[in-house]
């Protein structure tokens, strides 16, 4: 049973790291495009060749394996199963939540360009902060986006400064901070906030880039975030401008 532990947490692990490797230099040039739906947001155009993987499929094949491998092993005298949740579950959850987890993979020269894209719309009872976030990022200044950066970065070192141990076991540098700006749509108004970080964790560095697109229609607010490994994030951020600002809302 523990061993069965192990195998669920190791392949939840690779999955993860898989989505932060294979990056490669020179975005393609697509000609070809294709429909990506995603049902709570709308639909968007994407390079044909692109592979996208959602991630409440992964963890359904994820529970499914651990049901497998609980079938395969006896139960224990005195010792009961924990009741697992179900692939229907997972589906339900992320539906009822609107919520969406996805891998996009582009190859490209022999080798693989790895995205992660995280969607969700706010829930109504929290659309009044997220409109009074949406306005300040709007109207904030290049000279207010440096002061927010000053900000952070203390609040970062003033954590390293109480705690001169995390240093050594999580380690967060901040590699650049990209300005606030505003993406043409007719039908939502939409602001890309981001930047990127090297972590180290134990040491070992493992950079990120992070560009979040805050998107408001009729006083709803929906997240579109995209995490990268840093070095191929104009790819990205070319095609998720694109794609955004051209994407047919569900709303519509």
């Amino acid at each position: 049973m523990r061993l069965n532990k192990y195998v669920i947490v190791f392949t939840v692990i690779m999955t993860v790291i898989g989505t932060m490797i294979g990056t490669t230099h020179g975005a393609p040039k697509p000609e070809v495009t294709k429909d990506w739906n995603i049902s709570f947001l709308g639909t968007m155009q994407v390079p044909a060749q692109l592979e996208i993987v959602d991630g409440q499929d992964v963890l359904g094949e994820i529970v499914k394996l651990g049901e497998k491998m609980n079938k395969s092993q006896p139960v224990q005298d005195g010792i009961s199963k924990v009741p697992t949740i179900s692939p229907a579950d997972i589906a339900e959850a992320f539906t009822n939540n609107n919520i969406g987890v996805y891998q996009l993979a582009l190859k490209n020269n022999g080798s693989y360009n790895i995205g992660m894209v995280f969607v969700g719309k706010v829930p109504a009872q929290y659309n009044s902060t997220g409109l009074t976030y949406f306005d300040k990022l709007k109207n904030t200044n290049q000279q207010q986006q440096e002061e927010i950066h000053k900000l952070i970065l203390k609040g970062i070192n003033d954590v390293y400064t109480k705690e001169p141990d995390l240093q050594n076991i999580f380690q967060l540098e901040i590699l650049e901070f990209y300005p606030f700006q505003q993406i043409d749509n007719t039908h939502a108004q939409i602001i890309s906030v981001g930047g990127s970080v090297a972590v180290r964790t134990f040491k070992l560095i493992q950079p990120f880039a992070l560009k979040t697109y805050i998107i408001n229609k009729n006083s709803d607010i929906y997240i579109f975030g995209i995490l990268n490994s840093g070095p191929d994030r104009k790819i990205w951020d070319d095609m998720t401008q694109k794609m955004l600002s051209t994407a047919r809302w569900n709303w519509l």
